[in-house]
């Protein structure tokens, strides 16, 4: 009969501790006689000697044999070690693995642990998620041909989307959410803000999926799902008709000029010139894009060669190298005019102001309003958008950017020739407008001959005698 292990205990422990120490043995082994298979490891290590609880199981005719680790002394003491022992006494009388069980428990903590992580991800709130996105994509670039762009999705966010959902967690944002938030303000009636908005929050809920915030990975505010699309039919019966802004016939042009030029004023000024240079509004009045100030600059103007140079951020087509548009004789002449200072660097500058910034957006289309206000006291007709005013049933002003559709058609009449005169591609340049072709303009190249700038030159030269002198181009 083998002779039985006596019990280990603390004190016998410490004794077998120093004993081992002073030894100069590497390894030693003691067995508890009170716990079968419990044994207490010892080794020799760089700070002295070490001892770990193993269940060593021996290898039978019916069950193979195994090593588990029940932690380190005195870490684990003695009577922990032995009710560790027991536990596992237990499973294998149940006819359980314990080296199975262990690495089933293993797993189930660490999928208990990833679990409560992903949940407290899911509870991150949207406006977050939607901040993060925003500079991850700027990094990417989403945004490199369009200095605007990161502004205008944060504006979308501060003043549609994050007052609905800025506080609610990721991963509950769901249709009934998004639905809430085209009923926000009445937003479904607004076309355009309505699809970006959509838009901006399923790219948010995409990253987020992506990024382990939200489970699903469905877009919630998909416009063709049959329930989201039906709970935004009152919304969208009441949009209004989308038109074009109100447009001066060219006929009226000359006379149009002359009152202009009779009236004081900057904006009075800076419509005569956008009216000359067929430009963009936003491309000459006061705008803040995150700490730059916008509108147009002396900087960007080269007089001598007739140039109107608008850099990335100031022109709509995002152009990283910008655009050059030309200046006529006429625009030349007034910009020769107006005053200048080292102090002002606005060509249309505010001076009312302490601190002097370039015109606001409505100055233009007050001074259109005043032009109507002296027409309406001399018994005059006003200056009206005829197409417009007839489909609305009521008097619709001309508009400054509608003075672009002034250009455009002007180059179409047939009554003098235009049509014939003038090529659409290059008054499409003038226009700032992007080329349209089956290739959608890939291969067109802005610049890369010398007869296009000539042409636009003949363009915009031609368009501004007939606005300043009233001649077509076919007249002496």
């Amino acid at each position: 009969m083998p002779r039985r292990a006596q019990d280990l205990t603390p004190l016998g422990i410490q004794k077998e501790l120093k004993a081992f120490a002073a030894s100069g043995k590497k390894t030693k082994a003691l067995t508890d006689g009170k716990t079968p298979c419990l044994r207490l490891e010892l080794t020799i290590g760089a700070s002295g000697v070490n001892a770990r609880w193993t269940y060593k199981k021996q290898k039978t005719n019916t069950a193979d044999g195994f090593n588990l680790g029940l932690g380190a002394y005195p870490g684990v003491t003695l009577r922990d070690a032995r009710c560790k022992a027991e536990a596992i006494a237990e499973q294998i009388a149940a006819g359980l693995n314990p080296k199975e069980e262990r690495e089933r428990q293993a797993q189930s903590e660490i999928e208990a642990k990833a679990l409560a992580e992903a949940e407290m991800r899911w509870r991150t709130p949207f406006r977050i998620v939607a901040d993060e996105w925003i500079e991850v994509k700027e990094k990417e670039g989403l945004w490199a041909h369009d200095a605007r762009g990161a502004d205008k999705a944060r504006s979308y966010l501060r003043n549609w989307i994050l007052p609905v959902l800025g506080d609610m967690a990721i991963n509950d944002v769901d249709r009934s959410a998004c639905i809430r938030l085209v009923h926000y303000r009445d937003m479904g009636t607004r076309q355009d803000t309505d699809a970006k908005c959509r838009r901006l929050v399923n790219q948010i809920c995409i990253y987020a999926h992506e990024k382990g915030y939200r489970q699903s990975d469905e877009a919630p505010a998909n416009k063709n799902d049959p329930v989201f699309k039906e709970a935004c039919k009152p919304l969208v019966r009441c949009r209004k008709e989308k038109g074009h802004f109100g447009a001066l016939p060219p006929e009226g042009m000359p006379e149009f000029m002359a009152q202009l030029k009779r009236m004081p004023g900057v904006g009075a000024r800076a419509l005569e010139f956008m009216i000359l240079t067929a430009g963009r509004q936003d491309s000459i009045y006061h705008e803040i894009l995150g700490k730059q100030v916008l509108g147009l600059r002396w900087e960007h103007l080269d007089l001598e060669r007739g140039i109107w140079h608008q850099p990335l951020e100031s022109n709509k087509m995002k152009r990283p190298e910008g655009v050059d548009l030309v200046l006529s004789s006429y625009a030349i002449q007034l910009l020769r005019t107006l005053p200048r200072s080292a102090e002002v660097p606005f060509v249309f500058a505010d001076l009312r102001r302490s601190k002097p910034r370039s015109i606001s957006k409505a100055t233009m289309a007050k001074t259109i309003n005043d032009m109507n206000k002296v027409r309406e006291r001399a018994g005059l007709p006003l200056w009206l958008d005829p197409q417009k005013s007839k489909k609305e049933g009521k008097p619709r002003h001309v508009t400054p950017h509608g003075m672009r559709a002034c250009l455009r058609t002007w180059t179409e009449l047939t009554a003098h020739g235009n049509y014939a005169r003038f090529n659409p591609n290059i008054v499409e340049r003038c226009l700032d407008h992007a080329a349209k072709d089956r290739f959608g303009g890939a291969y067109y190249r802005q610049g890369l001959s010398a007869d296009d700038e000539a042409h636009e030159r003949e363009i915009m030269e031609a368009w501004g005698r007939y606005c300043i002198e009233g001649k077509w181009p076919d007249e002496d």
